[in-house]
């Protein structure tokens, strides 16, 4: 008698195990995908916020170029904004290009008159930020802190 009491405790032992493992799994393949599980996934930029991470370099090598003293050139690729994919699309409306067209203007005139100018202004250099800042207050309002902080705050050289 003893033996069969111990098989049965041993059989309902093995069924319950057995149970508990299969509803353990069922609830794995359920669960909803964690971060660990997923893949991971790039951030990949358009091609204008790549421009524009660009651009926000540029003013600063253009910043460091006119605190040492010299004038910087226009950075040709600034042309690409005409040309860009838009990160939203929707947004590449007329007064957009005319923003930019202006803003591209701007540079090339401000560098000129760097280029021509004895003594150096950097109001010229804000008017390019201030541009930047124009066009980022109609269109993707985000970036405008950190635009703002490339203005040239001290206008001593």
């Amino acid at each position: 008698m003893k033996h069969i009491c111990l098989i049965l405790i041993l059989l309902f032992s093995i069924i319950y195990i057995t149970a508990c493992e299969s509803e353990m799994e069922k609830k794995t393949e359920d669960a909803p995908k964690t971060e660990e599980s997923m893949p991971f996934d790039l951030y990949e930029p358009s091609q204008m916020a790549a421009l524009m991470h660009a651009m926000e370099a540029d003013l600063k090598k253009m910043k460091a170029t006119l605190k040492a003293g010299d004038v910087p050139e226009f950075p040709v690729s600034w042309e690409g904004i005409f040309h860009a994919e838009l990160t939203n699309p929707s947004q590449g409306d007329d007064l957009f290009y005319e923003k930019s067209e202006q803003f591209i203007d701007l540079t090339i005139e401000s560098v000129e008159k760097m280029k021509k100018g004895s003594e150096f202004n950097p109001e010229l250099y804000n008017l390019i930020v201030a541009s930047c800042i124009d066009c980022h207050q109609s269109y993707c309002p985000g970036p405008i802190r950190r635009i703002e902080k490339l203005k040239w705050k001290d206008h001593a050289k």
